[in-house]
């Protein structure tokens, strides 16, 4: 009987042995190049060797697939984490993984690389921020997978665990939890995170659970980059520059600043640059901009949007260039309930072609701010000159999970951000972001006679057309840049089958624009399109419409 009984014991240790060698906490993380490339990051409990990932081609859940694995990668292990990186893959293809060593694999799992670059794809994916671990995700998780299924990636600006424990082995466990919690998330698309203030505890817990392809100049931090379809991203780690003095970690700031010069300078015709951080730029909970440095490279470096987080609510801010609103760059902003952004404000098109927008949704967890934390900063008109507060639309501090559904396309850039509860969505707010030329009336215009455009041909700078003058179009005209065509008291213009493309058209009291021959009118916005009271619009064939 002993002896049955010291052979169960040494079979029940071998199970728990090979049990516990069994991969967990395995991501996928957004690469360097994410149409040739995957990168790979999971734990075992014991510390092992000889782990790998495998993928082949296609969707499958039947292990026979991995017989004979399309590639297969060795992994870097330090004890019991492990990371690889898988080469060579082909744009806009779907694979299957598993990750592990023989008899120890992990489930098998699917991801889809990114179209080539060149063709500018649209594409979409999930920002979130401050998880901090929290105990409900799951539902919360399913319920943006279900919002957009299709997302690319998701995207995490920092804090994914929490640090209210000083003892490494509570803090691991806190941080398997964020693993154990979304699934859906971390398993079947790939995660772009970087590093939050409660994401710093023992160390490297961040460089331990991610694989990211960090710049060597910030060590087991979060500084990378990566392009999908028209948009250029750039991570940061602002635990290392995200106090006002300008001088904070000058060392980490100058390297900063030289690599994303290098990186956009060898990237000239992407349409969009995208940064992310955790430590805010601008947010409404202070007065005054809490990055200078930061604020500072952005303007240098034409950044597009720049997505935050910490703050836990909800603002949208900008497009900001030297400290102010760019004039003339928001359209279609309206009013809603003061329950659901504490200054009544909703939607809009914010113009980022003078500057940058600032946006945090708040945060993917139950921490947000009371009200009582940021009603009187949302409505504080101090903040910098330009007033640009009274742009700023904050959440009131309601309990939800806040995720954004952001699209991407050469056109545009919409966002899209929901609260989830037991799973469940609830539309916030969306707003459009869009870099374009901002028209300006007061630029000096060119006074033109009587003439007809009959030839296909490409227009810069502003017309004036004059008493007694008639412009007549024919043939297809593009503006190259914000030119404004503004038909004066008595002045003519007539649109007789041909098309001004991207034009500003200012028809003055007293005027006449007549379209005739199926002519058309293409417009950036519908406002671009203005009849002052006392202005004659004949539409007789054609169409005056955006483009």
């Amino acid at each position: 009987m002993k002896q049955i009984l010291i052979i169960w014991n040494i079979l029940l240790l071998s199970h728990m042995a090979t049990f516990s060698q069994t991969p967990y906490n395995i991501v996928i993380n957004v690469p360097k190049n994410p149409t040739t490339e995957m990168a790979f990051n999971w734990f075992t409990t014991l510390n092992t060797t000889n782990e790998q990932v495998q993928i082949v081609i296609g969707a499958t859940t039947n292990p026979n697939s991995f017989t004979t694995p399309f590639k297969t990668a060795n992994a870097t292990t330090n004890q019991n984490v492990h990371k690889a990186v898988v080469a060579d893959l082909s744009p806009n293809t779907t694979y299957s993984f598993r990750v592990g060593k023989t008899n120890l694999w992990s489930t098998i799992a699917t991801f889809t690389t990114a179209p080539a670059p060149e063709n500018k794809v649209p594409f979409s994916f999930i920002y979130v921020t401050d998880a901090h671990a929290e105990e409900n995700l799951q539902p919360q998780t399913n319920a943006a997978n279900i919002i957009n299924p299709n997302a690319s990636f998701w995207m995490h600006c920092g804090d994914v665990g929490r640090d209210e424990s000083s003892a490494e082995t509570v803090m691991l466990e806190r941080w398997k939890k964020f693993f154990e919690f979304q699934p859906n998330q971390i398993q079947k698309k790939p995660l772009a995170p970087v590093m939050g203030n409660h994401d710093v505890i023992h160390n490297n817990f961040f460089h331990k659970h991610f694989n990211v392809q960090n710049e060597s100049f910030d060590t087991t931090g979060s500084t990378y980059s990566f392009i999908y379809g028209d948009a250029q991203f750039f991570a940061i780690n602002t635990q290392r520059c995200h106090r006002r003095e300008a001088s904070l970690d000058s060392v980490y700031f100058n390297n900063l600043k030289t690599w994303m010069e290098t990186e956009i300078m060898a990237h000239p015709n992407i349409k969009w640059r995208i940064v992310y951080y955790h430590i805010p730029t601008y947010t409404s909970k202070i007065s005054g901009v809490h990055n200078s440095n930061i604020a500072d490279l952005f303007d240098e470096l034409n950044i597009d949007l720049a997505l935050q987080g910490h703050t836990h609510v909800h603002d949208v801010m900008g497009p900001i260039k030297d400290r102010n609103v760019v004039q003339e760059a928001i359209k279609y902003v309206t009013s809603t309930t003061a329950t659901v952004n504490s200054n009544g404000k909703s939607g809009g098109i914010f113009n980022v072609q003078q500057g940058t927008m600032y946006f945090t949704n708040g945060a993917f967890g139950l921490k947000w701010m009371p009200l009582s934390a940021t009603a009187t900063a949302a409505t504080n008109t101090d903040h910098i000159t330009g007033k640009w507060a009274a742009n700023v639309k904050m959440g009131n501090g309601i309990v939800g999970f806040a995720f954004s559904n952001i699209s991407v396309s050469s056109d545009n850039i919409t966002i899209t951000t929901y609260k989830a509860n037991n799973g469940v969505s609830e539309f916030l707010d969306e707003i459009k972001i869009v870099k374009e030329c901002i028209p300006s009336l007061t630029t000096p215009s060119t006074t033109i006679g009587t003439q007809t455009w009959n030839i296909a041909q490409d227009k810069s700078g502003n017309i004036t057309i004059q008493n007694g003058i008639t412009l007549t179009v024919t043939a297809n005209i593009t503006a190259l840049d914000c030119s404004v065509i503004t038909i004066q008291n008595g002045g003519q213009l007539v649109v007789n089958g041909g098309t001004l493309d991207g034009f500003t058209v200012v028809a003055q009291s007293g005027s006449a624009c007549t379209i005739q021959n199926n002519g058309k009118i293409l417009l950036k916005n519908f406002d671009d399109f203005d009849i002052q009271l006392g202005a004659t619009l004949n539409l007789i064939s054609g169409e005056v419409s955006p483009k």
